[in-house]
């Protein structure tokens, strides 16, 4: 049986979202797809060094885009576990996950 699926909102960097949507049609994914396939990869690592990764190149902030996604239930209990370990948002940590998982996939 399929796993439950639950609708979030998040905030992600406008460069992160450029790529997961390039690398998700590369993959005939939709977004939320790949989203959920990097989330699980990412929980079945617990990779402890997705701090300070600087996607801008420039050190400034990146913009900003907010997107809707469907995920896992599962995936989102956990992602919500471990960002409120960390007192970060939802959001905040989905984009890291995010750019670790991109910047392995660019290794």
């Amino acid at each position: 049986m399929k796993p439950l699926k639950k609708s979030v909102s998040i905030t992600i960097d406008e460069p992160i979202l450029t790529q997961v949507r390039e690398r998700a049609k590369q993959d005939g994914r939709s977004v939320s797809s790949y989203v959920n396939m990097a989330l699980r990869t990412y929980l079945a690592r617990l990779a402890p060094d997705h701090r300070g990764i600087d996607f801008t190149g420039d050190g400034s902030r990146p913009i900003k885009v907010s997107i809707s996604l469907t995920l896992d239930e599962p995936i989102l209990t956990k992602i919500q576990e471990l960002a409120e370990l960390e007192d970060r948002s939802v959001s905040s940590y989905i984009t890291l996950i995010l750019r670790t998982h991109l910047e392995r996939l660019e290794q």
